[in-house]
């Protein structure tokens, strides 16, 4: 498999995506963060295109528990976040 630079990736994407990218960011460990710089770096030069990021996204529903926990998360179940 070829490798490339973080800069080379940022030009693939910007070829390949429309101009309004949406990135999504998973909570915890293992962001990309040179990559997600180097492509708001780029993109800060690019006022025809946008750039969001969604940031802290938990891909699992997480375990209700007890208390005032559940009594939380049970008024945002069965809701569709935008």
């Amino acid at each position: 498999m070829a490798r490339c630079s973080i800069d080379q990736a940022v030009d693939q994407v910007l070829e390949r995506l429309p101009a309004h990218i949406r990135m999504g960011l998973p909570l915890g460990l293992g962001k990309p963060n040179l990559f997600v710089n180097a492509l708001y770096t780029r993109l800060r030069e690019l006022p025809e295109r946008q750039l969001t990021i969604y940031t802290a996204l938990v891909l699992g529903r997480p375990a209700l528990g007890d208390g005032l926990q559940r009594r939380f998360l049970e008024t945002l179940r069965g809701r569709r976040l935008r």
